[in-house]
């Protein structure tokens, strides 16, 4: 597999460059790589692993690194097969399994694999330390009942399948099965030493080995970047893919197709690119690359196959000057490689006979690529006639010759009788303008379809009708979900248990009145709003006088609506099916039916919830007609207190409240939807950003416009003022951060970081302001100039405002990837940090005690978590954590022994300090709540904003009232 020479000949020359997940570029030459490689070669030689109970192989438990590629080298010189296995400590049972099963006991481990080991009490004995590339590994094996298994020459190494065909199976790959895939995409790519090739796949995904001895066989650079980053498009992009100039890529369409929505991204398919050659498989070849830019200097190719034949079988060559509309999976890639079409049902080959368009599950045979697959016998396979593999694919054989990817036959599913095919949805919305990607998501229990799509914000009463006009009945979905963008799974692809478990977590407990006025908008675009996603559908007269056959409506659509209320209520609607089938009833009938089975009215969940004699009465104060999930501003004179909030519906609101009423003031309407909070710029001016990329000034009592700025990209943040200058945030591809005066001119501009900015500003006094954004970027920068202090960079994005503690002097950061951070708000070093285990969205809240801080803050796990910090400890403590109802976006409003936490499926909660997070009372609202709600002075109300349009005031009755006073100056 590798040649001598090449190392010989490139001594001096960069192998491998790694990037850490801490900023760092590692870079070793062939010559170190050698020395290391046979260091490795020469150990396993000295240890006799082969005489010691038949061991052929080597487990490597490590992860993707400088060090796991010696590894991989050293093993393969001395003649054993390798197996590289997840690193995380939380497979160890299946990691062991798998040793078990490939016959071996040894492997390559870090540190953390022996203390895992230890915990679980597993017998082990270290062979070796070594210390290889700058890391330090061990050599153990390992007290296991593995299998006996022959050694079998030639084997190079065992990879797992994905059990995209059934249960995942170990297949061993022998050299004769290998070698021809890498000479031919040696020979096709034409890879030199001059080319740098990036690893995009995972140790335990097989393009990861074609990569690597791709690069090493021909003097190449292979680029490398911990997993974190690898997964991280944006970050990937910029820290690695651009400043390396990568030259050579296998990598997955779902991960290639997150860099085609940035300009730096799609800069890499147009001349002056370093990108040379871009071969992209693993799932069908994106519609985004099937027409390349004019002067393309990049050779793109699809490619297919499958683990059990070794990777690739097939290539295809995209020609640039054509527009094609699909890409067939292409031709072999050797003369061994043979396809052949069986019936999806029988089973049975298809004789095709000058057929055109033929389907029917892939088969790819080799006379010479054979593969051991789990339990198979060698000497089954070792014979001269063709060995074919199922796919497990989907394939239609068209007039021209060529195979056309279909979809997955296991994503062709019986619903209500029908045969459907998620595959055909998903490509159906593709060619809606304005979708970029699709997923489809079958739920089996309640026979229920979702599809999830970037692209189009929102899904239109267009899209609707063009799925229904162009998808037989039983194919419309059920739902459709927005997404910012696809979960990958470690192998780079579209995670469809990920967008199971987030379809499941939206899952609201709804009034059944509304949820069945919601699936007729769905269906049919009937509702007064511009937006489906409204959470108050109302209907006019003519179409509550309708049936529900008036519409269109078949017994499909009635059976689905059906069966989702006695799952959704746990109701038997019994005459439902008759109703809705029966055109002389209209739909005002049968909401009123609806009335009479439901358990629970809509007024009873919504207005009022007590628990342990706390009761929160609701009362919906404003209906700014689409979701609010701006957080209300309350701004305070010596003559009244007024409310202001924006919405969705390009409204800003501003109502006079005291404490039992409110009265609107004004009502501002924009260009485009509004998620910033309100700031007052003195006690008449109001200021607001837009999702246009303007800051509005404007008169609160009129909702005149005094002035606006162009920022030249969204605005989600609030502004800050301070000493009569203005600062905010944009997603402005030129500036995202802004210090305006108070007539609207610009004093400065600047580019933080990559990305926009969704926090809000912090000032700090002396002179300074804090600010982070969307690419993980914190600095702290002058108001006078903007010039920059100090820099903390993360690896994730933050959300979340920020919590500014001026006796101590902190910052308490939220990134998103699940680490609250304290830094030093005078020279920017971290304190300490506190990690948890999923995203956060949530502001944190530090509350003063006499020798120590407690943080507070709301997770996406559905946890509201309390730590303490006394400033004597190197670290906070966890002092209490409290399971909520749902994921928590918004920040929580603290009282001096009460919080108030809302989840995101409209549950607001009263949770006790006093008592370890115990929850003392809860109120449900009719929608999501993202917003951050605020307390009005000197009352028992606070305000909040929900996604069923309205903005809500909240009173809390119980024995202990709520301190507002105190809350409202903490909050400020």
């Amino acid at each position: 597999m590798l040649k001598l020479e090449v190392f010989q000949e490139n001594a001096a020359k960069e192998a491998i460059v790694y990037h850490t997940k801490i900023g760092n570029r590692w870079q070793f030459s062939y010559g170190r790589l050698w020395e290391e490689i046979e260091n490795i070669r020469k150990f396993i030689g000295d240890t006799g692993f082969q005489t010691e109970g038949n061991i052929s192989s080597i487990g490597l438990i490590l992860n993707h690194s400088a060090v796991l590629i010696a590894a991989i080298c050293g093993i393969n010189l001395s003649g054993l097969e390798f197996c590289c296995l997840y690193s995380e400590t939380r497979n160890l049972e299946s990691i062991l399994s798998t040793l078990a099963t490939i016959g071996t006991n040894i492997c390559v481990c870090r540190e953390n694999f022996i203390r895992s080991l230890e915990e679980s009490n597993h017998v082990f004995k270290i062979l070796k330390k070594i210390e290889i590339l700058n890391e330090k590994i061990h050599v153990i094996r390992i007290n296991l009942k593995q299998k006996t298994i022959r050694p079998v020459s030639g084997i190079v190494y065992a990879v797992a399948t994905s059990g995209s065909t059934g249960q995942p199976k170990l297949v061993r790959v022998p050299l004769k099965c290998i070698l021809p895939n890498l000479e031919a995409l040696e020979r096709i790519g034409q890879v030199t030493e001059r080319d740098r090739v990036f690893i995009s796949s995972p140790p335990t995904f097989d393009p990861f080995i074609l990569d690597v001895f791709l690069a090493l066989r021909n003097g190449a650079c292979l680029v490398m970047a911990d997993r974190r980053t690898r997964l991280w498009p944006a970050r990937l992009l910029e820290s690695v893919i651009l400043p390396e100039k990568i030259s050579f890529v296998q990598i997955t369409p779902s991960l290639f197709c997150h860099w085609m929505d940035d300009s730096k991204g799609k800069a890499l398919l147009e001349p002056g690119s370093s990108l040379r050659t871009l071969i992209v498989g693993g799932e069908p070849f994106p519609r985004s690359l099937m027409k390349l830019p004019v002067g393309c200097p990049v050779q793109v190719f699809n490619v297919y196959g499958i683990t059990e034949i070794s990777c690739w079988a097939t290539i295809q060559k995209l020609a640039p000057e054509l527009d094609v509309v699909d890409v067939p999976i292409g031709v072999p890639l050797d003369p061994s490689i043979e396809l052949i079409l069986h019936d999806v049902d029988t089973g049975l080959p298809i004789i095709v006979n000058g057929k055109l368009n033929v389907r029917g599950e892939l088969y790819i045979g080799s006379s010479s690529r054979k593969c051991l697959v789990g339990d198979e016998n060698w000497e089954l396979t070792e014979v001269s006639k063709m060995l074919y593999r199922r796919t497990g694919d989907l394939v239609e054989r068209r007039g021209d010759g060529g195979y056309y990817y279909v979809g997955r036959c296991d994503h062709m599913i019986k619903r209500f009788g029908v045969r459907v095919g998620l595959s055909r949805i998903e490509s159906t919305a593709e060619r809606y303008r304005g979708i970029s990607r699709t997923c489809c998501v079958f739920k089996p229990d309640s026979n229920k379809i979702v599809l999830f799509y970037t692209g189009c914000d929102k899904p239109t009463t267009e899209f609707r009708k063009f799925l229904s006009s162009n998808l037989d009945q039983a194919e419309v979905p059920d739902d459709l979900q927005w997404v910012n963008e696809f979960p990958l799974s470690t192998h780079g692809k579209i995670d469809r248990r990920a967008l199971l478990q987030m379809m499941n977590e939206r899952g609201e407990e709804l009034c059944i009145e509304y949820w069945f006025k919601r699936q007729i908008s769905n269906l049919f675009g009937v509702f007064s709003s511009n937006s489906v996603d409204t959470k108050r559908v109302r209907f006019d007269t003519s179409v509550l006088d309708k049936s529900f056959i008036d519409f269109g409506g078949t017994s499909i659509q009635a059976l689905r609506i059906v069966t989702d209320i006695q799952e959704n209520f746990h109701l038997k609607a019994r005459d439902l099916m008759g109703m809705l089938l029966d055109q002389s009833i209209s739909i005002e009938a049968v909401l009123g039916y609806l009335r009479t089975i439901r358990a629970v009215s809509s007024r009873e969940i919504c207005t009022e919830f007590s628990v342990n004699s706390q009761k929160i009465v609701a009362k919906p104060v404003y209906d700014l007609g689409k979701c609010i999930d701006a957080t209300p501003t309350i701004i305070v004179s010596k003559k009244y207190i007024l409310l202001a909030v924006g919405s969705h519906s390009h409204k800003v609101a501003v109502l006079k409240v005291d404490a039992e009423s409110e009265t609107l003031v004004s009502e501002l309407v924009l260009p485009d939807r509004v998620e910033s909070p309100v700031t007052t710029l003195d006690e008449e001016l109001g200021l607001v950003g837009c999702y246009n990329g303007f800051m509005y000034c404007f008169e609160l009592w009129t909702g005149k416009i005094r002035w606006s700025f162009d920022s030249g990209g969204m605005i989600k943040s609030q502004a800050v003022v301070v000493d009569g200058s203005i600062f905010y945030g944009s997603y402005g591809a030129d500036f995202n951060l802004f210090s305006l005066d108070k007539e609207g001119s610009p004093i400065w501009k600047q580019k933080i970081g990559s990305k926009g900015i969704l926090s809000r500003s912090t000032y700090l006094g002396n002179g300074t302001i804090f600010v982070a954004t969307l690419d993980g970027t914190c600095t702290c920068l002058s108001v006078n100039d903007g010039c920059s202090r100090w820099i903390f960079k993360l690896d994730s994005p933050v959300f979340a405002n920020i919590a500014y503690h001026q006796p101590l002097d902190i910052l308490a950061v939220a990134e998103v990837r699940g680490l609250v951070h304290c830094l030093s708000a005078s020279s920017g070093k971290e304190i300490w940090n506190i990690p948890i285990e999923a995203n956060l969205f949530s502001t944190p809240t530090i509350l003063q005690h006499p020798n120590s801080i407690d943080l507070i803050f709301g997770c996406h796990d559905q946890h509201v978590y309390c730590y303490q910090w006394k400033t004597t400890d190197n670290e906070p403590s966890l002092k209490w954590k409290s399971k909520l109802q749902s994921p928590i976006y918004s920040g929580v409003l603290v009282t001096n022994n009460l919080a108030l936490v809302c989840t995101t499926a409209g549950y607001v909660n009263l949770v006790s300090l006093t008592y370890e997070g115990k929850v003392v009372g809860c109120a449900k609202l009719e929608g999501e709540v993202f917003s951050t709600p605020v307390a009005l002075l000197a009352t028992d109300s606070f305000f909040v904003g929900c996604r069923d349009n309205n903005i809500y005031r909240m009173e809390v009755y119980s024995k202990t009232r709520l301190n507002a006073v105190w809350c409202w100056r903490f909050v400020t």
